[in-house]
């Protein structure tokens, strides 16, 4: 089975994010993100902060963007090594949502490299 080309929520937040301002991109990835959670049997205190994970990446687009008056287009080196640098960072932030998922599953530490290769 091939994977979908279709962009997933996190990839509409980030577009949205950066096209149209952080609250854009932020309450739809927070939303999918708690039901994907729920669904998953999450409870529910975990799932609210595992909800926040994508927009804490999301923020720090936003907020970088905001502070430097970089071009979005990334048609320049420049803009786009902020663009990945950026990316980076944000990432870093991003990932907490893995652990909360490692932790609420029981996943064992050697365990989640598999998983996130798929």
């Amino acid at each position: 089975m091939g994977r979908s080309s279709a962009p997933t929520g996190r990839h509409r937040g980030l577009l949205l994010t950066l096209a149209l301002g952080w609250w854009w991109g932020a309450i739809p990835a927070c939303c999918s993100t708690l039901v994907l959670a729920l669904y998953a049997g999450m409870p529910l205190h975990w799932a609210l902060l595992f909800a926040c994970a994508n927009p804490l990446g999301f923020s720090i687009l936003a907020i970088g963007y905001r502070a430097m008056v970089m071009r979005r287009d990334l048609r320049q080196l420049t803009s786009l090594l902020f663009y990945v640098q950026l990316c980076f960072v944000a990432s870093i932030f991003d990932s907490s949502g893995a652990l909360i998922w490692s932790y609420t599953n029981h996943i064992a530490p050697g365990a989640q490299l598999p998983v996130w290769q798929d």
